[in-house]
């Protein structure tokens, strides 16, 4: 899947460029101009990686609400729990957490009904601020490159005496 993207944070932040996913495992969320980064999947590790202060953060895919949508089969039980479900107005919106860290936040996928097509998703960290993916231009079953799934971690440099 390939998708123009537009974020916006319950802080008042916002930002946009595009989304890749390519499952299982590969994601990779290119931002644009004026805060180039980047925060790319493509096995075990999630990397953000903040193009303007040369800085790189590592986490865990599975200690990450991104780990659902990257599962080859995506289910709606065992590592997820559904917490809500809604159906209106050609609209389906599934509330979920971490079944075994409910307080680690939540995620709320919304699609549209016909086609049945995933058009957003809220992350709600366990402070209560929320991020808000709205996808636009999305086309699926293309070929994606495959360097856009690979990254070489920038080592440290010594510091100077």
């Amino acid at each position: 899947m390939q998708a123009d993207f537009l974020q916006t944070a319950s802080t008042g932040q916002s930002a946009n460029g595009t989304l890749y996913l390519s499952r299982p495992g590969k994601i990779r969320v290119q931002y644009e101009e004026p805060d180039p980064a980047f925060l790319m999947a493509n096995g075990t590790m999630l990397v953000y990686v903040d193009q303007t202060l040369n800085q790189e953060s590592y986490v865990p895919v599975s200690a990450t609400p991104v780990a659902f949508l990257l599962d080859d089969t995506i289910k709606l039980s065992g590592d997820v729990t559904v917490t809500d479900m809604v159906k209106e107005n050609n609209v389906i919106r599934v509330n979920l957490v971490q079944t075994k860290e409910r307080d680690a936040g939540s995620l709320s996928l919304v699609f549209s009904d016909v086609p049945l097509e995933l058009r957003q998703w809220t992350v709600t960290d366990p402070q209560g601020v929320q991020t808000r993916i709205t996808l636009n231009n999305t086309s699926y079953g293309r070929q994606l490159d495959p360097g856009l799934f690979r990254h070489q971690q920038t080592l440290p440099q010594a510091p100077r005496n």
